[in-house]
């Protein structure tokens, strides 16, 4: 059985970073014929009642979710559905912009793409991935050039309208055969908010802890853009999606007295990954060993050896496979299991295998550093969630932390997310490139305090308009329970081709794209609370460097992995079960430990650079 998973895993990790379209083809095709023989094989053991009499706990429950799992592929597996997903979004986000258009970029981004010595009103074409978008609508100061990237990187979306529209048609009439109610009923059964009710109570509560400082937040922004000398007369001063970022980068700068320049110098790429590898190794008891002349799928990935750091015993093996490159799955940074853990018949042990990818833009020799606490966070999530998923010890390989639910998985990952917002973290790993000292208590103190703020990843992107406006994203999919109110709701009725406006391409497309998980979509702001109410519960009192808090982690949340039910896991270890109401008031970016001090300093700093200004 856990052989049938370890090739299963191998399988599909190699359909999502292969650049040849026809392996991924042979990949999907090799599952579903795999999946099919082994569904056979465990619904006969399911169906014996004197068999299934003779398991223990772990061996009946490995048979539960085996069934559930090979009754719910009918959803996701027919060949139809097969063939429309593979193609859904086959067109590139590419935009075609002068330099003059992408002034205010920093240098290494012009620079990583070779286009720091070209002629000023030279054209040129840029592939715009996630990392691309980020950082382009952060930092480009004409409006009308940041709402042509926006309908780029959105139009890829408007350009499969009809491949998306079949095969949301396709989920959500494939999961009311197989008797669910709607396609978030039968995505949502297998995560930890068990109906889409209990989604819809959490994002409720969520949208009511936005709604206040959205409307602060976005009149801030509107001051901002009003008093911008840089726009022309007959420029709007009206804030829309294409602002945001941008103004709220700006905002950033103003209210916390750090820019990303500033804490670039401390976070320098290379150096700042080996410190977070061992904070994260030691917290949990690990010790790790780069291993040279291994074969990768390709030569940025690196591969370290994992032990238990007391016993010097062999755990197993992660991957980074940080930097964003063509042909490579881009749509997010994720945490992958190549190979879960789990015993052998005969007692020994089958090592498991994960990998932390990322999409970061590679560094160049003008710009080797991370650019902000964020990117630092999501360097954490890769790390620390790759080795967490070395630390769960099952009998079964289906029954290993990595095959749980989307979010208890991404749960883990983002609790040591949390970390990059935590000060005592900070000067542990950020270190100036050139002097070699940690970086200031007072800086370190200023970054906490910017984590409430305008940031530009995560989950909910800031407390302003970005963030209300994701939240309806968000729900969308609950409300959806038929094909025909799925598009209606989305908005293509509408008609988005020639002349749509950028908020009318966001609005609709982003939309429907994130329909394609349906009932998962609460899934990262799930798992962004759950990780916040860890922190907060166990992490912040006791501190992050409290061995015996990491311990409790370790042995009630990690070893036990999906052999028991997350909920009771997270319930012995934080001393209460978390539900969807409370979890709600944890979602986005909770609230970091700032002192009156760091408050202080904030306001004095502010009132100088003011008065400063006015002189």
């Amino acid at each position: 059985m856990d052989q049938h998973k370890a090739i299963n895993n191998v399988m599909a990790f190699l359909a999502s970073v292969t650049a040849d379209s026809s392996l991924r083809d042979a990949c999907h095709e090799a599952l579903a014929i795999l999946k099919a023989n082994v569904f056979r094989a465990v619904e006969k053991v399911a169906k014996n009642s004197e068999e299934m009499a003779k398991l223990d706990s772990e061996d009946k429950r490995l048979v539960e979710v085996l069934v559930a799992d090979y009754r719910r592929a009918g959803a996701h597996e027919s060949e139809r559905m097969r063939d429309i997903a593979r193609t859904a979004f086959e067109k590139r986000a590419e935009v075609t912009v002068s330099l003059r258009e992408l002034d205010g970029v920093p240098d290494f981004y012009l620079d990583s793409k070779g286009l720091a010595a070209a002629d000023g009103g030279a054209l040129v074409t840029i592939d715009v991935q996630n990392a691309d978008y980020l950082l382009l609508m952060a930092h480009v100061r004409s409006g009308k050039a940041r709402e042509k990237i926006n309908r780029a990187y959105f139009e890829k979306f408007a350009a499969n309208d009809c491949r998306i529209r079949k095969l949301t048609e396709l989920q959500a009439t494939e999961a009311m055969d197989l008797k669910y109610e709607s396609r978030s009923h039968y995505t949502i059964e297998s995560l930890m908010a068990r109906s889409p009710q209990e989604a819809m109570d959490f994002l409720g509560k969520v949208s009511a802890r936005y709604a206040g400082p959205a409307v602060k937040h976005f009149k801030k922004l509107q001051a901002l853009k009003a008093a911008d000398a840089a726009l022309m007369l007959w420029e709007s001063r009206a804030i829309d999606v294409c602002d945001a970022f941008y103004y709220g980068r700006i905002l950033n700068e103003h209210r916390y007295l750090f820019s990303h320049d500033e804490v670039s110098q401390y976070m320098h790429l290379a150096a700042t990954k080996d410190r977070v590898l061992a904070f994260v190794e030691g917290v949990l008891g690990l010790r790790t060993a780069r291993a040279q002349d291994v074969q990768t799928w390709h030569p940025d990935v690196e591969v370290y050896e994992v032990y238990e750091a007391e016993r010097d015993v062999f755990v197993g093996h992660i991957y980074l496979d940080l930097f964003a490159r063509e042909g490579k799955y881009s749509k997010n940074s994720t945490v992958q299991c190549l190979r879960p853990g789990h015993q052998h018949a005969d007692g020994t042990r089958e090592y498991p295998a994960a990998v932390g990818m990322g999409d970061f833009i590679k560094p160049t020799r003008s710009a080797p550093a991370l650019r902000s606490a964020s990117e630092l966070a999501l360097l954490a999530a890769l790390v620390g969630g790759a080795l967490s998923m070395l630390c769960s010890q099952t009998k079964w390989g289906r029954l290993h932390s990595s095959q749980a639910g989307c979010d208890f998985i991404s749960a883990q990952a983002m609790l040591m997310g949390c970390l990059a917002w935590d000060p005592a973290f900070l000067r542990s790993v950020a270190v100036h490139h050139a002097t070699g000292k940690p970086m200031p208590r007072s800086l370190a103190r200023r970054i906490a305090a910017s984590k409430n703020s305008n940031a530009v990843t995560g989950p909910l992107r800031g407390t302003g308009i970005t963030a209300m406006h994701e939240l309806m994203l968000f729900q969308s999919p609950f409300l959806i329970h038929s094909p025909e109110l799925a598009f209606k709701f989305a908005g293509i009725e509408a008609g988005l081709g020639q002349g749509a406006t950028a908020d009318q391409v966001v609005n609709a497309m982003y939309s429907v794209r994130d329909q394609i998980p349906a009932g998962a979509m609460y899934t990262s702001l799930w798992s962004n609370a759950l990780a916040n109410a860890l922190f907060a519960g166990r992490f912040v009192e006791g501190g992050i460097n409290n061995p015996q808090t990491w311990k409790d982690y370790r042995d009630e949340v990690l070893r036990p992995g999906y052999a028991r039910d997350p909920l009771e896991s997270l319930a012995r270890f934080l001393g209460c079960t978390p539900s969807a109401r409370a979890l709600g008031r944890m979602a986005g970016p909770a609230p970091g430990r700032v002192s009156l001090r760091t408050r202080l300093g904030l306001r004095a700093g502010r009132l100088l650079l003011h008065r400063g200004k006015s002189m």
